[in-house]
């Protein structure tokens, strides 16, 4: 594939890889930047590994994902996050509507909002599971913990999600 036909594929999913690493990297927006910016340039040095077996867009997304969970291991930090450490993460103004027309759209963004407040080790254990379809087994495997640390994450997410969430009146 050459450069130019890469770049032109690349920025119809720009967006995607851009909304993976909000959900990965929220609470760093430079982070984000940096992390789409990484994954073209990785991309484009793998861009003969593409096989065209599957559409350009999946191949850059499973690329993204793994350097995306490969960065987030590499954090030392990473473990250290906890329940306590929540307040720490930005506030969220939830005080105006983000959609005044459509409640369930207006819930939709609440509950996202809410999930990114989450602890950095419990946000992406539940990103995997519910958006990523990934198996208890599989997250155990990809971060490198045991299956019941991962069930013990996602129990201690659930619950506190469900906290803020009554919170906030949902």
């Amino acid at each position: 594939m050459s450069k130019k036909e890469f770049d032109k594929q690349f920025l119809c999913v720009i967006d995607l890889v851009y909304s993976l690493g909000v959900r990965l990297f929220y609470k760093d927006i430079g982070s984000v930047q940096d992390f789409v910016q990484d994954i073209y340039i990785h991309a484009l040095k793998k861009r003969n590994l593409f096989a065209r077996k599957s559409k350009f867009s999946t191949w850059i997304y499973r690329l993204a994902l793994n350097q995306g969970l490969n960065k987030i291991k590499k954090n030392k930090n990473f473990m250290e996050d906890s329940v306590d450490s929540a307040k720490d993460y930005e506030t969220i103004d939830f005080s105006e509507p983000v959609l005044t027309k459509i409640i369930k759209n207006e819930e939709t963004v609440l509950v996202q909002q809410t999930i990114y407040a989450l602890p950095q080790v419990q946000r992406l254990i539940l990103i995997l599971y519910f958006y990523e379809h990934y198996s208890y087994s599989q997250i155990a495997e990809e971060l490198g913990m045991q299956e019941g640390t991962v069930k013990s994450h996602m129990h201690r997410a659930k619950k506190y999600l469900a906290y803020l969430l009554k919170e906030r009146g949902l």
